[in-house]
């Protein structure tokens, strides 16, 4: 981004919060937006599973470029709705929700070998492998550059990582095999009528095209 657009968009935030009526407007839009966005995630959809409170999801959030961010949770309901709003969720703070392309959701436990592998694993380590495999893999531009506490941000090296999650994951490569088929169908989906899949959520903020 050159300086122009940056000036320029620090110039359309004052405009909108110029005056304390236009302020509250201006939070009001904000939080409606997301709000509207988290019960987009997470409401019922025929046909697809239940994002419930206990339900061990996969996500990420593209922008027009490509995927920015991935994340998992064992509580599908909860953070899905507060990715968007930010109270306990940065991405937010950063690139804000109006601006996503698409934000995908994978219920992996409802995909083949998916019961077994939590069954054998556990949920939570099967969710931080599942999350370690498609962050080296994909490499996505927030998961790939940690920020110290001078505002700088560090290169992460996945392939290199020692983590738990990357020393058990090739205990579930059949499962990552799955996964990673239904994650080339959101990366590559313009519209929600490409993924059939009951385990898969594709969310595009700011219209009406959601599956």
């Amino acid at each position: 981004m050159d300086d122009d657009a940056h000036a320029e968009w620090v110039r359309a935030l004052r405009l909108q919060t110029d005056t304390r009526d236009d302020a509250q407007t201006w939070r009001q839009k904000r939080t409606s937006f997301a709000v509207s966005l988290g019960n987009q995630l997470t409401e019922t959809v025929s046909g697809k599973v239940e994002i419930s409170s206990s339900q061990p999801v996969v996500y990420g959030v593209w922008l027009s470029w490509g995927v920015l961010y991935v994340g998992q949770t064992l509580n599908g309901r909860r953070r899905l709705r507060d990715l968007p709003i930010g109270e306990s969720h940065h991405l937010s703070n950063t690139f804000p929700p109006e601006i996503w392309a698409k934000v995908g959701v994978v219920a992996w436990q409802m995909l083949p070998g998916g019961q077994e592998a939590a069954d054998g694993m556990g949920a939570a380590l099967v969710g931080k492998c599942l999350e370690y495999l498609l962050q080296r893999d994909r490499n996505p531009l927030v998961n790939a550059a940690a920020r110290n506490r001078v505002g700088d941000f560090m290169p992460v090296d996945h392939a290199s990582s020692r983590s738990v999650a990357a020393l058990r994951s090739g205990e579930i490569a059949d499962l990552y095999s799955e996964l990673r088929t239904r994650w080339d169908q959101i990366d590559a989906a313009a519209d929600p009528t490409q993924s059939p899949d009951p385990a898969v959520r594709i969310v595009f903020p700011g219209s009406e095209r959601s599956n």
